[in-house]
């Protein structure tokens, strides 16, 4: 067997040089073809050790946080949309009754639409710290679809919502995970 040298003309600096630009060029076209992906709006459910318990793409950018009250036990919906930097807006809340622990004025003023009653608002959070109800029907809505949090979450217990717009090949399908 015969050794090859490594200082020998074939190893030198000179041939290391176009191997570092090429591996440097490959990296950048990888990292520009990530960036020039298309991003999807993403609501990411955490739990509160910051584990990532599931990603919902959220295709128009909107999705429905619903809840029972307590105190009523008919439904709230607070409407949200995801902003381009990432930031969970809070367009509208609805609800069927009147009475405690319901709010009655917001920014954009108070309405009614059919049965319901719609304060809407313009409130923007980075996440939104949620505990999961005991109550059934503590659901994320989007896209047609009713996602139970209690699917990844048990009740009593908190769930992180985030938001991201994020490349579509990097969206978890929605799946129920070892808490």
């Amino acid at each position: 067997m015969r050794l090859v040298r490594l200082d020998t003309p074939f190893f030198s600096g000179s041939m290391r040089r176009p191997i570092r630009l090429f591996a440097l060029a490959a990296v950048l076209v990888l990292i520009a073809g990530y960036a020039l992906l298309p991003r999807t709006p993403t609501l990411t459910i955490r739990n509160e050790r910051g584990r990532i318990l599931a990603r919902l793409a959220c295709e128009d950018g909107r999705f429905v946080h619903r809840y029972v009250h307590s105190v009523h036990l008919s439904d709230v919906d607070e409407e949200y949309s995801i902003e381009s930097d990432g930031s969970l807006r809070l367009t509208a809340t609805r609800f069927d009754t009147l009475g405690v622990g319901i709010p009655y004025d917001a920014e954009g003023g108070f309405s009614k639409d059919g049965n319901r009653f719609v304060l809407r608002m313009d409130r923007r959070y980075r996440s939104l710290p949620v505990r999961v109800s005991p109550i059934p029907g503590h659901v994320i809505v989007t896209g047609g679809r009713i996602f139970p949090l209690s699917e990844w979450v048990g009740p009593g217990e908190l769930a992180v919502l985030e938001a991201r717009n994020i490349p579509r090949t990097g969206i978890l399908t929605p799946r129920r995970e070892d808490r």
